[in-house]
């Protein structure tokens, strides 16, 4: 029929899209079955950090013995996710820690990525829009690190948080 390019370019943009769907289940899933965070310690230290960044939304602390390392989540209702191994860190890595990933929430990073990734399911026969997605991933990442090098965290501290977390 005449139509097959249609039907082509559609199922690959299910095929893309399918990916994240399914990432964000399973984001969401992991959200719900892990633990609230009600140390006080870790309450406050992110009180503190979100108004240094100036958040105004409130974000759930959670942890889970299924993650192994720190996560920002919700495209909606904005989270951190913790490893079980939180509890050991020192306040200097917790607050390094809760900088980084407080700052992918204050800067949307979670809804950017999901526009990036239904514009690559859209336009997935154009290299372009996969390098730009794949920039943009990059970008975040580094984006994040600068502001809690900014915020006061010294290079050579953060960079052995990033290889004690990892």
């Amino acid at each position: 029929p005449s139509n097959w390019p249609f039907i082509t370019w559609l199922i690959g943009c299910l095929i893309v899209a399918l990916p994240l769907l399914i990432g964000s289940w399973r984001v969401e899933r992991l959200r719900r079955q892990s633990l609230l965070v009600n140390n006080d310690t870790w309450r406050q230290l992110l009180t503190q950090v979100a108004v240094r960044l100036r958040l105004r939304s409130l974000v759930e602390l959670k942890s889970s013995r299924q993650v192994v390392g720190p996560l920002a989540g919700g495209l909606f209702r904005p989270f951190i996710l913790l490893p079980g191994s939180h509890e050991a860190w020192p306040e200097d890595r917790s607050r390094s820690v809760l900088l980084h990933e407080l700052a992918h929430v204050s800067r949307r990073d979670v809804q950017k990525q999901w526009v990036a990734h239904l514009a690559c399911a859209m336009f997935w026969l154009h290299p372009l829009a996969w390098y730009a997605a794949w920039r943009l991933r990059v970008e975040r990442e580094r984006a994040c690190d600068d502001a809690v090098l900014m915020l006061g965290t010294r290079a050579s501290d953060y960079s052995q948080h990033l290889l004690e977390v990892a």
